[in-house]
């Protein structure tokens, strides 16, 4: 494949450079103004759209709030309270007559029954028990439905629902009030916009559509409305913050903005077509053409004018270095009166012209003498490159010697570390030896204390032993006192029983009059016979206390001895941890005159590492010194045999430049 070689000369690359040095940037500007002015466009329109929706979102939920406290106000009344029907059906029917937004108002009892219709066929026959609204109004929440359709009008409406409580203490919910409101009044209201591109969304709380710019979406699901992906995460957004955002294609992209009616978990939206939003923009693009344009002519003719008066000064210069390329030196001087850089410019070819001249003659006289010299200091490098090569050899046998002097030191300072370590080793040792016997000492200070307590302790529990010991002695002395009683009392009932045997032979022989007195005597007898048991059983038991008094008695004073010896063992302890005591103090002495000695060999070993390393430094400091010598010998011989090469080139060189003279013309 044959390379087209097309030539442009400069006043057409300088006609090119202006125009692509001015349009492009003009056509830059002009693209980021109409960009600029697009954004901002769009977001003024966002702005305002965001407002708007946010306004109207406001507006539906102070109104549903304005219905449902009216609702809830009517509630309070004593016409709803009571439970009386015809008092209920009235205040229903004033409070529908008083707004036409109200479909029906209807109080249900806690059955779920209809007890007041403002649709006075549905009163004690319709059941709404099953109503969620009811349900929920039941466990005292107030309630805001979804848009429903009415099976009695038609119209969309929205339910509306607050529990009624009654008017004892107990507060109990007897019933809820509700009322439909018509869902046409509110889009009317607030959904319709007039004398605007900007159409109205709403989905409800089940997420059904209510409004829509396409009318065949109105009462479908979002999951039924065949919307993309995106429309639809848009609208599920919508229904939780404000947001506004740009949905759809290129050729149905959208502006869309949101705002949530949270009181009734709605959201509400509003979209406009991109292309009404940017129709403001197709004025800007005419006219931006147009001054495009006539902007591009006038550059156009402004560089041809400026790249002739810059090529033709230009093209003279560029005949006279085509003459001088061409070894012709005998020209005449250029005659250009510019004052600008091609005036410059001139002005320094002809002195180039007439040093490059001068230049010429000064080198054909020159290069015979360079012939020359070159030889001469071929000569020398050859004597300088034989003295390099004996430095060398003397070098390298002193490397030698200072590398085995290295190693060796090496070795020692090896030796000499593995000493400081083995030394701070012991000493590490004896620290921790020392730390463990104190550890001991506070122990054994510890156990001693312990000791001192358990001492006090069994002196305690010993007068305490003492104590118990007299007290069961004086129960056993006690009990004897009561052994006494108990025979005092057996003697008097034995006597009583004997007086109400003798009492009991008198009523006998007294007859018909003796027989009370006989009951009575009966009685004292069985009272004498139980009391004479009663002390029996007391006999007993004093008995089993005295036997068990003696038996404490025992076993306490051999607790007592128990004791006594518990004494005597807690005492020796207390001599062997004082004994321990002492010991453990010694060790700790001697530790700490061993952890002193490690400490004076360590300190006396690391001053010999240092010694060592500072020798070792210095070996390495000579090693090092004596390789750059050497290094710098064998570099010298070869910066020797390199000039000797330089200087016979030099000489070609010479040659050459001499011929090369005799071409130019002078």
């Amino acid at each position: 494949m044959k390379n087209i070689d097309i030539k442009v000369s400069i006043k057409q690359k300088l006609i090119q450079s202006f125009l692509l040095v001015s349009i492009i940037p003009m056509a830059i500007v002009a693209f980021v103004i109409y960009q600029t002015s697009v954004n901002q466009i769009v977001k003024q329109e966002e702005r305002s759209m965001h407002q708007f929706t946010e306004s109207t979102s406001k507006g539906i939920e102070e109104w549903l709030e304005s219905r449902l406290s009216e609702i809830k106000l009517a509630s309070q009344t004593e016409e709803i309270t009571s439970l009386d029907q015809k008092k209920q059906l009235q205040l229903a029917k004033a409070i529908k007559a008083q707004d036409a937004t109200y479909e029906a108002v209807v109080f249900i009892d806690a059955k779920g029954i209809v007890r007041a219709h403002t649709t006075e066929k549905q009163i004690n026959k319709q059941s709404l028990a099953e109503r969620e609204y009811f349900q929920r109004g039941m466990r005292g929440e107030e309630t805001i439905t979804g848009v429903l359709t009415s099976n009695v009008s038609g119209n969309r409406m929205i339910t509306i629902s607050t529990p009624v409580y009654s008017k004892s203490a107990s507060k109990q919910v007897i019933g809820v009030f509700i009322a439909t409101l018509n869902f046409d009044r509110l889009s009317e209201k607030y959904l319709q916009v007039k004398n605007s591109d900007m159409k109205s969304i709403l989905i409800d709380s089940n997420n059904i559509i209510q409004t829509h710019p396409n009318a065949d979406l109105i009462g479908k699901s979002l999951t039924e409305s065949g919307l993309d992906n995106k429309w639809i995460t848009t609208l599920e957004k919508g229904k939780e913050s404000s947001v506004y955002s740009t949905v759809g294609n290129k050729k149905n992209e959208m502006l869309v903005s949101s705002a949530p009616i949270q009181l009734s978990n709605y959201g509400l939206y509003f979209v406009t077509p991109m292309e009404k939003v940017l129709s403001a923009t197709d004025k800007m693009k005419i006219y931006s053409a147009i001054i495009f344009f006539i902007s591009a002519v006038i550059i156009t003719g402004i560089a041809i004018f400026i790249s002739n008066r810059i090529s033709r000064p230009i093209n003279l210069i560029t005949g006279q270095v085509k003459a001088i390329a061409h070894e012709n030196l005998s020209l005449e001087k250029l005659h250009i009166i510019n004052s600008d850089e091609t005036g410059n410019l001139a002005d320094n070819l002809n002195k180039m012209h007439q040093n490059l001249r001068h230049l010429v003659k000064k080198i054909s006289e020159s290069s015979a003498q360079v012939s020359a010299a070159s030889e001469e200091l071929m000569a020398s490098a050859e004597q300088s490159s034989r003295a390099s090569v004996h430095i060398t050899t003397n070098i390298d046998e002193v490397a030698v010697g200072a590398e085995r002097q290295m190693h060796v030191i090496e070795e020692t300072v090896q030796n000499t570390n593995r000493l400081s370590t083995n030394v701070a080793q012991i000493a590490l040792h004896a620290k921790n030896t020392s730390t463990l016997s104190e550890q001991a000492l506070d122990k054994a200070e510890s156990g001693n204390k312990t000791i001192q307590l358990t001492v006090k302790q069994m002196e305690s529990i010993h007068k305490t032993m003492l104590n118990l010991s007299n007290s069961v002695k004086g129960m056993g002395e006690r009990s004897k006192e009561i052994d006494q009683i108990v025979e005092v009392i057996s003697s008097i009932a034995a006597q009583t029983n004997l007086l109400a045997l003798n009492a009991a032979i008198e009523a006998a022989r007294a007859g018909e009059q003796g027989k009370g007195f006989a009951v009575v005597a009966n009685e004292v007898r069985n009272l004498a016979e139980q009391s004479s048991e009663s002390a029996k059983l007391i006999t007993e038991l004093i008995s089993n206390i005295q036997s068990d008094t003696v038996t404490s008695i025992n076993m306490m004073e051999k607790g007592q001895k128990e004791v006594d010896a518990g004494v005597q063992i807690v005492h020796e302890a207390g001599q062997h941890f004082a004994e321990i005591k002492h010991d453990l103090n010694e060790v700790a002495e001697k530790n700490l005159e061993v952890l002193a000695f490690s400490n004076q060999i360590t300190e006396s070993t690391t001053d010999v590492v240092q010694s060592i390393n500072q020798i070792s430094d210095v070996s390495n400091h000579t090693l090092t010194g004596t390789q750059n010598v050497s290094t710098a010998s064998e570099e010298q011989l070869a910066s020797m045999q390199e000039i000797a090469t330089s200087a016979a080139v030099l000489a070609d060189m010479a040659e050459d430049l001499q011929k090369m003279i005799l071409i130019f013309k002078l």
